[in-house]
């Protein structure tokens, strides 16, 4: 993949200090706004799925919290997981390096940012076996410049779903996919830069859920004396 450099389009360090400033400043706005989507979406379907994993509440500044680690691939074709370092720049972000500045290759409560070839990449251990659904949103954070990104889901190393949004699309687009998972299986949701990582900071999240099992109350995959006790409590409370 061409890098800046081999088109003398090296970044300066103050154009990377306003750019980081900006995407600060909309990410506020923007977490309000995919909190309150994701509680609409939730409250939809709560009455069916069991909710395992949701990027945006999950955020952390500590590697495997809650099942999420963040790192990058180096490149398109060397996809081996790499791990990143939490940098203090904008309340907490993840970066190849610190100060993030000096790479551009961030993952932050959203999303996050490409390096010239480098995908950073969020992942997710799967703690169940079945059948999972993952659905989110893609677009751009960066709406008024850069060339557009494409987003890629992969779990346990093949690709399950990938789309290209253009660098003017802050809308984006809702996607949902149905996969098969194993206890350990990871879930890839990678940033591919392009021809270039200019203002390609993107909104990518991701809620994963399954179907949860008639009568399982408590969540704890089997029907037992646990959620009869719970469901009669809950009717002595009503009464």
């Amino acid at each position: 993949m061409p890098t800046q450099a081999m088109f003398g389009l090296k970044r300066q360090p103050l154009g990377c200090l306003l750019n980081l400033w900006r995407v600060a400043s909309r990410r506020n706005l923007l977490v309000g706004l995919l909190a309150f989507s994701v509680a609409l979406l939730q409250g939809a379907s709560a009455q069916n799925a069991q909710i395992l994993a949701d990027s945006l509440k999950d955020f952390s500044t500590t590697q495997g919290e809650n099942n999420w680690s963040y790192g990058y691939y180096p490149d398109s074709i060397n996809r081996t997981f790499q791990p990143m370092t939490v940098c203090s720049e904008f309340g907490g972000v993840w970066s190849s390096e610190c100060p993030a500045t000096n790479t551009w290759i961030i993952l932050d409560a959203i999303g996050g940012s490409a390096g010239s070839t480098a995908w950073p990449v969020r992942r997710w251990v799967s703690n169940v076996s079945g059948e999972i659904t993952i659905s989110g949103r893609l677009a751009k954070g960066d709406w008024d410049c850069g060339e557009g990104v494409t987003g890629y889901i992969i779990v346990d190393g093949t690709q399950v779903w990938s789309q290209f949004v253009d660098y003017f699309d802050a809308v984006g687009a809702w996607y949902s996919v149905t996969v098969q998972v194993n206890e350990g299986s990871t879930v890839d949701f990678a940033i591919d830069p392009g021809f270039n990582n200019w203002c390609d900071h993107t909104v990518f999240t991701a809620t994963i859920s399954r179907e949860s099992l008639p009568g399982d109350v408590n969540g704890d995959d089997r029907v037992d004396d646990a959620d009869l006790l719970i469901v009669l409590f809950n009717f002595g409370r009503e009464r």
